[in-house]
């Protein structure tokens, strides 16, 4: 999994997320790319996992990412379940994120060491921060080097819109996933926030870096 530019924007079709004819509207995005929607396909979240997903997003002013363990879900296994998050030291800029690559290969090192399987590391989720989520160049770009027989992809914002899409590239394709929010909204205490934001300033390094990928 090679993830040395890690920096996206989503494409989900959630009840609440932006959709490509409301983003090609506001004159953001080129016409929408052709698509399979299969929308019985759904992403859903273990409780702790969406609730940091949350507050990382709306408690971080800029952009961060992260990676998240993915299980088979639903009746027919079909569907998709983040079972942990894993959030690495990673530098930041308000419109970029890049995950420490040495941070990666030590958090695959520790999930062998405790006999889990590093090839559940299938979600790479990002925010926008205050921007809208849509799919950008960069990370359209950052999407096609994942060297994985599948990726799923998250996006989310302030507002926490949502995007996700499911890549395969052995025979490439496309598809959106519907994101399944848990039904209780996210509420956290003052001590937890605090918590959460010296967390973030632990992990986030800002600055202006590198250029694109291909491009340095």
């Amino acid at each position: 999994m090679n993830l040395r530019s890690v920096h996206h924007h989503g494409g989900g079709l959630s009840a609440d997320d932006m959709t490509w004819d409301e983003l090609a509207a506001q004159g953001k995005l080129r016409p929408a790319p052709p698509r399979t929607v299969r929308e019985e396909r759904r992403l859903t979240f273990a409780p702790d996992v969406w609730r940091k997903i949350q507050l990382f997003t709306t408690q971080c002013p800029v952009e961060i990412s992260g990676l998240g363990m993915v299980e088979p879900d639903g009746p027919t296994g079909e569907d998709f379940l983040v079972s942990e998050l894993f959030l690495v030291a990673q530098d930041v800029t308000d419109i970029q994120t890049r995950l420490d690559q040495e941070e990666v290969s030590l958090l695959v090192t520790r999930l062998v060491d405790e006999g889990r399987d590093p090839g559940k590391l299938k979600l790479w989720w990002h925010s926008h921060a205050r921007e809208e989520v849509f799919w950008s160049g960069e990370d359209e770009e950052t999407i096609e080097h994942f060297a994985n027989d599948w990726m799923i992809s998250l996006e989310t914002n302030h507002r926490m819109k949502t995007l996700c899409r499911l890549d395969h590239y052995e025979v490439r394709s496309t598809t959106w996933v519907w994101v399944q929010r848990p039904a209780e909204p996210v509420t956290a205490t003052d001590e937890e926030i605090l918590e959460v934001r010296r967390e973030i300033a632990g992990l986030i390094r800002r600055g202006p870096f590198a250029a694109p990928r291909g491009r340095d």
